[in-house]
């Protein structure tokens, strides 16, 4: 029975890692010997659990059932452990993606004061505006920012950013004061490739979607909000960033009394055997104060 249980550890890690090479790797054993414990575990179940190309592997509907269970042996085991440990004692290794934007954010003191916490606990991050796969890419623990596809993960909101409706001086001098809101349509903005071109704003019961053309398209904040300095047209850049230029007349908002959707920041993670203690502690601890 031993047996089976290292296996069975083996077989939920090689699932997780998507490779044998991978999964042996983190046990520090040879592929074949990886293998070995899989195959074995196939030769006592009478039945196929992954399927194997020269490319990646696939679970099979009695693998994935297996993979299950294993997974769930796991975070038991593991919680357990953690029982046994006195408080402010975790340990791991977590490997985390955020948004670029966050790298500028109270995010890092958090994660900053959390390590201090925690010196057995070693922490990945890495940031990024590529979506990343969880699975495929050995994370964790990811930081989304926006509305969350249904792709079965689990998420924890962590908050909101919010966002000021700003041009420069420069833009203002050569377009006038906008005599309404409705006229921010006709404006040229600068546009954020990863989001549509339309802002939601708000006044008491009053909401409106503003529908804008862009001449320039980028894939950071930090261009959005560099290129609006430059005075190509108007943007939505999260206040905590801007708050200088505003106060310094670089950048001015336009219609301080609308107000923009903000942007909703949540945690996600592997629903099948990705929450771990470490994990849950992380995100509980980011969830007790505002990481902007």
């Amino acid at each position: 029975m031993i047996d089976d249980l290292k296996a069975l550890a083996i077989f939920a890690e090689t699932v997780k890692q998507g490779s044998f090479r991978a999964a042996a790797s983190h046990f520090g054993l040879s592929p074949s010997v990886v293998s070995h414990h899989v195959t074995s575990l196939e030769t006592k179940l009478g039945t196929t659990l992954l399927y194997r190309t020269t490319r990646a592997l696939r679970l099979t509907d009695q693998g994935a059932l297996l993979y299950q269970h294993a997974q769930a042996m796991l975070e038991s085991a593991e919680t357990g452990f953690n029982l046994l440990m006195e408080k402010g004692s975790l340990m791991g290794n977590l490997t985390i993606s955020i948004p670029l934007l966050l790298s500028r954010s109270g995010l890092v003191k958090r994660l900053s004061e959390f390590s201090a916490m925690h010196p057995k606990v070693h922490l990945n991050i890495v940031a990024t505006d590529q979506r990343v796969d969880l699975l495929q890419d050995h994370v964790d623990l990811a930081l989304r920012l926006g509305s969350l596809a249904d792709s079965g993960m689990k998420s924890r909101s962590l908050g909101e950013i919010p966002r000021s409706l700003v041009c420069s001086a420069d833009f203002l001098d050569a377009y006038g004061e906008l005599p309404t809101v409705e006229h921010l349509a006709q404006c040229p903005w600068v546009g954020l490739s990863m989001m549509k071109k339309s802002r939601t704003i708000s006044k008491g019961d009053q909401q409106l979607v503003i529908q804008y053309d862009s001449q320039i398209d980028v894939n950071t904040v930090d261009l959005l909000t560099e290129f609006c300095i430059q005075g190509v047209g108007i943007a939505t850049p999260p206040t905590f960033l801007i708050s200088r230029l505003l106060e310094s007349g670089t950048l001015v908002e336009l219609f301080p009394e609308w107000r923009v959707e903000p942007i909703q920041i949540s945690a996600v993670w592997l629903s099948s055997g990705g929450e771990t203690p470490l994990i849950r502690a992380l995100i509980d601890f980011m969830a007790e104060e505002t990481i902007v």
